[in-house]
């Protein structure tokens, strides 16, 4: 009889043992497309090619870890919070809005390993998108205009910021506070407050970008050891064939420094957006 229920119970274990790793490789394989279409008003919405969402939001709330989101064209009112590892892609930059209505951020990000190209992100009263406490975030190919601020990174690593055009904020353009190692690279930034802020943080680096008609074109508040730098911007004011001077000051502003763009562009540098 004690036989008979060992042999039971090392059955049961080896039936377990076999299903586990059978449910391990489903999650691993689930990984999908998630589509969202302003247009479809009356649903259903699954998150198919079929019956796309509606929302962004809901798209993003409903998506697992490593998931992407197809955004189809169209203007969206919403403000969005990413708090998972996603890919959000719009289908074209130029008619893939996302709006703010005139107040809030429209995007805030809260997770590491998230990448957003294809929109235009517009007219809000805070900021088109902010980083906060995150690391491998990319953003490329975007339009940001007509915010409070364009893109703001707070204590965050490994951002890259390529390929975006951000203009018309009321304050700054791109905003780096207390961020170390972030690469903000080959961007037109015009026609804002000031182009760029620098406070704080390490190793940071500002290359090729256009700055043009801001109103400030950069500042910087940090200390004098840092290795944050500049090189190979353009600068609609500036005189090419001299190193660019970017105001700014050290040991919490009781000293006003210098940094310079040792190689300023002599024209704009050619930025596909």
């Amino acid at each position: 009889m004690k036989n008979k229920s060992f042999i039971w119970i090392l059955i049961l274990i080896l039936l377990l043992s076999s299903i586990i790793p059978i449910t391990h490789s489903y999650n691993t394989s689930s990984i999908k497309t998630i589509y969202v279409d302003g247009d479809n008003i009356w649903g259903p919405w699954y998150g198919s090619i079929e019956h796309p969402y509606r929302y962004i939001q809901k798209a993003i709330d409903n998506a697992r870890k490593g998931d992407t989101i197809f955004v189809y064209e169209g203007t969206y009112y919403e403000h969005i919070i990413i708090f998972k590892q996603l890919l959000l892609i719009g289908e074209d930059k130029n008619n893939t809005i996302i709006d703010g209505g005139g107040f809030g951020d429209v995007i805030r990000v809260s997770t590491n390993s998230f990448n957003i190209r294809g929109f235009t992100i517009q007219n809000c009263g805070d900021v088109g998108i902010e980083i906060n406490e995150c690391s491998d975030i990319t953003i490329t190919g975007n339009i940001i205009r007509d915010n409070g601020g364009g893109i703001q990174v707070y204590f965050s690593s490994n951002v890259l910021i390529s390929g975006n055009t951000v203009e018309g904020s009321s304050d700054n353009g791109i905003d780096i506070r207390l961020s170390s190692q972030n690469l903000i690279y080959g961007n037109n930034i015009k026609d804002n407050g000031r182009g760029c802020l620098l406070l704080g943080g390490n190793r940071n680096k500002f290359m090729q970008n256009n700055f043009i008609n801001n109103k400030w074109q950069a500042y910087f508040s940090s200390n004098l050891l840092d290795l944050n730098r500049w090189s190979g911007n353009y600068w609609d004011n500036w005189i090419p064939l001299l190193p660019k001077p970017i105001l700014g000051e050290i040991n919490h502003g009781m000293i006003i420094w210098f940094k310079f763009d040792w190689h300023p562009a002599q024209e704009p540098n050619d930025i596909t957006c």
